[in-house]
Protein backbone atom coordinates (compact mmCIF):
# COMPACT_ATOMS: atom_id res chain seq x y z
CA UNK A 1 0.00 0.00 0.00
CA UNK A 2 2.71 2.35 0.71
CA UNK A 3 4.31 1.68 -2.74
CA UNK A 4 1.02 2.56 -4.18
CA UNK A 5 0.56 5.94 -2.34
CA UNK A 6 4.38 6.73 -3.18
CA UNK A 7 3.67 5.96 -7.00
CA UNK A 8 0.30 8.04 -6.64
CA UNK A 9 2.67 10.72 -5.31
CA UNK A 10 5.16 10.59 -7.68
CA UNK A 11 2.77 11.02 -10.60
CA UNK A 12 0.43 13.59 -8.59
CA UNK A 13 2.79 15.98 -7.42
CA UNK A 14 4.54 16.95 -10.61
CA UNK A 15 0.76 17.77 -12.19
CA UNK A 16 -0.29 19.73 -9.17
CA UNK A 17 2.88 21.75 -9.17
CA UNK A 18 2.01 22.58 -13.02
CA UNK A 19 -1.26 23.82 -11.95
CA UNK A 20 -0.07 26.21 -9.58
CA UNK A 21 1.85 27.89 -12.41
CA UNK A 22 0.37 31.13 -13.80
CA UNK A 23 -1.13 30.62 -17.47
CA UNK A 24 0.23 33.66 -20.15
CA UNK A 25 -1.38 34.50 -23.31
CA UNK A 26 1.63 33.77 -26.50
CA UNK A 27 2.54 37.26 -27.43
CA UNK A 28 1.29 37.64 -31.74
CA UNK A 29 3.94 37.15 -34.11
CA UNK A 30 4.78 41.30 -35.71
CA UNK A 31 3.43 40.11 -38.95
CA UNK A 32 0.66 39.67 -37.75
CA UNK A 33 -0.02 42.32 -35.77
CA UNK A 34 0.81 44.38 -38.66
CA UNK A 35 -1.39 42.46 -40.98
CA UNK A 36 -4.75 43.33 -38.16
CA UNK A 37 -3.43 47.12 -38.17
CA UNK A 38 -3.97 47.27 -41.96
CA UNK A 39 -7.42 45.63 -41.92
CA UNK A 40 -8.57 48.89 -39.88
CA UNK A 41 -6.62 51.09 -41.43
CA UNK A 42 -9.05 53.57 -43.61
CA UNK A 43 -5.89 54.69 -46.01
CA UNK A 44 -5.17 51.00 -46.60
CA UNK A 45 -8.52 50.22 -47.77
CA UNK A 46 -8.84 53.25 -50.38
CA UNK A 47 -5.96 52.18 -52.28
CA UNK A 48 -8.21 48.97 -52.92
CA UNK A 49 -8.84 47.94 -56.14
CA UNK A 50 -12.22 45.61 -56.80
CA UNK A 51 -14.57 44.83 -59.45
CA UNK A 52 -16.41 42.27 -61.24
CA UNK A 53 -15.35 40.66 -64.35
CA UNK A 54 -18.08 39.02 -66.54
CA UNK A 55 -17.74 36.63 -69.77
CA UNK A 56 -19.88 36.33 -72.85
CA UNK A 57 -21.81 33.30 -71.67
CA UNK A 58 -21.16 31.43 -75.05
CA UNK A 59 -17.31 31.77 -74.74
CA UNK A 60 -17.06 31.20 -70.81
CA UNK A 61 -18.75 27.55 -71.63
CA UNK A 62 -16.19 26.95 -74.33
CA UNK A 63 -13.09 27.78 -70.96
CA UNK A 64 -10.93 24.64 -70.26
CA UNK A 65 -11.50 23.71 -66.63
CA UNK A 66 -8.16 23.74 -65.60
CA UNK A 67 -8.26 27.54 -66.77
CA UNK A 68 -6.13 30.40 -64.83
CA UNK A 69 -7.34 33.97 -64.84
CA UNK A 70 -4.35 36.51 -64.41
CA UNK A 71 -5.72 40.04 -62.93
CA UNK A 72 -2.69 42.66 -63.00
CA UNK A 73 -3.02 45.92 -61.66
CA UNK A 74 -0.87 48.79 -62.97
CA UNK A 75 -0.41 53.12 -62.02
CA UNK A 76 -3.30 54.35 -64.42
CA UNK A 77 -1.68 55.43 -67.82
CA UNK A 78 1.05 53.14 -67.81
CA UNK A 79 0.74 50.44 -70.28
CA UNK A 80 4.22 48.59 -70.38
CA UNK A 81 6.82 47.75 -67.20
CA UNK A 82 6.33 45.81 -64.35
CA UNK A 83 2.41 45.77 -62.54
CA UNK A 84 2.37 46.64 -59.13
CA UNK A 85 0.37 43.67 -58.40
CA UNK A 86 -0.79 40.59 -60.04
CA UNK A 87 -3.17 37.92 -58.42
CA UNK A 88 -4.00 34.39 -59.95
CA UNK A 89 -6.49 32.71 -59.64
CA UNK A 90 -7.75 29.12 -60.32
CA UNK A 91 -11.48 27.35 -60.54
CA UNK A 92 -13.21 30.68 -61.94
CA UNK A 93 -16.35 30.66 -62.77
CA UNK A 94 -17.97 34.28 -64.04
CA UNK A 95 -18.98 36.91 -62.99
CA UNK A 96 -15.95 36.87 -60.92
CA UNK A 97 -15.10 39.34 -58.18
CA UNK A 98 -12.00 40.42 -57.69
CA UNK A 99 -10.15 42.78 -54.64
CA UNK A 100 -6.30 43.49 -54.73
CA UNK A 101 -4.89 45.74 -52.28
CA UNK A 102 -1.74 46.17 -49.86
CA UNK A 103 -2.58 42.97 -48.34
Amino acid sequence: MKKLILFFLFLALPALVACEKELKEHPLPQSLKKKIQMQNDPEVKAREISGTITVDPEYATKLPENAKLFIYARPEGTEGGPPLAVKRHSLVEFPFDYRIGPM
